[in-house]
């Protein structure tokens, strides 16, 4: 019976079902996800910030304020943005298929979104929720938290309400396909 996946089976994995809340994920395919997430971000920020010294802006938080009908900078805005949607939705799934593993229900992982969607809110325009929003941006980080923290429990053995065990032999083409 194989105990790990590699990186690549595990990004594979989660790739191919972003958008798919159903089923199992072991705890290697959501932590080997979490961390292609961090590695492709830090690999965007420094693009971007080649990308922005490249254009001229000395400072880019500057330039963003004053050039944002820049064609450049929209075209990189539009492009961050579905990126970040992207992984946004297949974080959602991995997570939902974690709790799954673990015999948890992913429907405390609504209450995450719409508290992840005040916290965007709140970052691109604190004024709109004020104190309140300072209030739900923490609640948002506590909630993820929560999700990671469970997410390093150990899934169940056997099949579980929502699907094959991960690890089973006789299932594990059938999870990772």
């Amino acid at each position: 019976m194989p105990d790990r996946i590699s990186f690549g089976q595990a990004i594979v994995s989660a790739c191919r079902k972003w958008r798919v809340p159903a089923g199992r994920a072991s705890r290697a395919e959501y932590w080997w996800f979490a961390l292609f997430q961090i590695l492709v971000a830090f690999s965007a920020v420094m693009i971007g910030g080649l990308i922005a010294g490249a254009i001229g802006f000395e400072n880019v938080f500057e330039g963003f304020s004053t050039n944002i009908f820049n064609p450049v900078v929209l075209l990189g805005l539009a492009v961050v943005a579905l990126v970040y949607l992207w992984f946004y939705v297949a974080y959602v799934s991995v997570s939902a298929r974690r709790l799954h593993d673990l015999g948890l229900s992913a429907k405390p992982l609504v209450i995450v979104v719409v508290l992840d969607g005040f916290d965007l809110v709140y970052s691109v325009s604190p004024e709109i929720l004020g104190q309140l929003g300072e209030i739900l941006s923490w609640t948002a980080i506590g909630a993820t938290f929560i999700v990671m923290v469970l997410a390093l429990r150990r899934g169940n053995q056997g099949p579980n309400r929502f699907g094959p065990d991960p690890f089973a032999p006789e299932d594990t083409a059938a999870v990772f396909d």
